[in-house]
């Protein structure tokens, strides 16, 4: 005989949730380790604290956060408590951990030029047609750089802000766009972006639109795109008459005013005459320079200009 089945039985099942606890958290997400002083070492740590601290914070369990000097190996925090912090381990706090690790990446003497080097590859991406989605990709691979290599104290100074700017603007692409944008950058703006480099990125959207609608009006425009309107725009050709063609000017000679003889000025001249004695030449033939010059008054430096003169009989 079956036994008769219930409608409740049916029914699955379901399976209860389980709160997630602060303590659960605090298991799973496990605090990062500094184990040595290298800057690649340091950056790492950083980075997986911050994602440490973000974990507890969404958890609301920050408070269940391990001290930042637990974080550090046993033998490396002693080491640098007696060559580093000049204080007794015991007496070491967070912050002092925290300001070692950030004079550490900060006081880099490499620093600059490795910053330069890798930020030097972010450059303005041709293939998207949207000004705003160039700029915007341009500057997320910048903050991804920065943020990859714990560079933010760099960039936060004076200094850093100008080495910014100018990377960014080297950066743009096409070339003729990077220098329409410097055209301002560097002359009107220059200060104000200095000050405040996220001023370049305004400008930077609002030159890349100009820039692609001209760019767009010149393609659709381009002869041979579309013949009849393209001739509408082409500016009238005024048409040489024949008479006006392959007409050739006649040029005046060179006179030697020194030895008389024709194809070369007095400053050519083979009897190599002084200055004194071409402007004493000049002098005698003022006549003829006066109707050269319209009676206007000459200095004595413009010999050389008065040479070219007709053929004088």
């Amino acid at each position: 005989m079956v036994d008769s089945v219930t409608a409740s039985d049916k029914i699955p099942k379901k399976k209860k949730s389980v709160p997630q606890t602060a303590g659960m958290v605090f298991e799973t997400n496990k605090a990062p380790t500094l184990v040595d002083t290298q800057r690649s070492s340091i950056i790492a740590f950083n980075q997986d604290l911050k994602r440490y601290w973000e974990v507890l914070e969404d958890a609301n369990s920050r408070e269940n956060a391990r001290p930042l000097r637990t974080m550090v190996e046993a033998t490396l925090l002693k080491t640098l408590a007696l060559y580093e912090l000049k204080k007794p381990v015991d007496e070491v706090k967070d912050s002092d951990l925290s300001e070692w690790c950030e004079r550490q990446l900060k006081e880099d003497p490499f620093a600059w030029s490795r910053i330069k080097e890798v930020m030097s590859t972010v450059v303005m991406q041709e293939t998207m047609s949207s000004a705003n989605a160039r700029v915007m990709q341009m500057m997320h691979s910048w903050t991804k750089k920065v943020q990859e290599n714990s560079w933010e104290a760099f960039f936060d100074t004076r200094e850093g802000k100008k080495e910014q700017v100018r990377i960014l603007l080297n950066g743009i692409r096409p070339e003729a766009l990077s220098r329409m944008i410097k055209a301002v950058a560097l002359t009107k703006k220059k200060a104000e972006i200095e000050e405040n480099p996220s001023a370049l990125v305004d400008l930077m959207i609002q030159k890349t639109e100009m820039f692609l609608e001209v760019t767009h009006f010149l393609h659709e425009t381009k002869p041979g795109r579309n013949a009849t309107d393209s001739r509408k725009l082409q500016p009238e050709v005024r048409q040489r008459p024949a008479s006006e063609k392959n007409v050739k000017h006649k040029k005046g000679k060179f006179l030697c005013l020194c030895c008389g003889l024709e194809g070369h000025s007095m400053s050519k001249c083979p009897q190599k005459p002084s200055k004194t004695e071409m402007e004493s030449l000049l002098v005698k033939h003022k006549d003829k320079m006066k109707v050269l010059f319209k009676n206007k008054p000459y200095s004595d430096g413009q010999y050389m200009r008065i040479c070219r003169l007709e053929l004088l009989a």
